[in-house]
């Protein structure tokens, strides 16, 4: 079953909606950090796994913890976080903070909840890495 707040998302990932409609983007310098915010619907217990998508590949799980209302959340068990990809949560919230970012790190990216009885998709931004390799990049593609 898919929740209507998880339709957008599915219909943006399979291309069936305008880019603009889908997503906020974020620009930000090679070597920046940046942290991305997303609220997730956890209240007792539950997983939160953030992805990223770039186009022509499938999503890539590149973080998750294990949530348990006011207990401080986990890293999950079955995942190792990166150095420089961290995630957080904070009451409602959750964000991912990525390190010294470069070009390969542009792409869109998006939060999850999970619980026994659903999976639901949240907030999307389109990270955008800028600087001499991405420009180089966008002129000889001809953008």
């Amino acid at each position: 079953m898919v929740e209507f707040g998880a339709l957008p998302l599915f219909l943006c990932v399979m291309g069936l909606f305008s880019e603009s409609l889908c997503f906020v983007t974020l620009e930000v310098e090679v070597g920046d950090n940046v942290t991305i915010w997303c609220r997730h619907e956890l209240i007792v217990s539950g997983y939160i796994h953030w992805f990223k998508h770039t186009c022509g590949s499938a999503p890539l799980i590149i973080g998750c913890k294990q949530f348990f209302g006011s207990v401080p959340s986990q890293n999950c068990f079955f995942f190792n976080e990166s150095e420089r990809m961290v995630v957080s949560v904070q009451g409602e919230n959750t964000s991912l903070t990525i390190t010294a970012v470069n070009v390969s790190d542009t792409g869109l990216y998006y939060c999850s909840s999970t619980d026994l009885m659903r999976i639901t998709f949240h907030e999307t931004n389109y990270l955008r890495v800028k600087g001499s390799e991405s420009r180089r990049q966008s002129e000889s593609a001809g953008f």
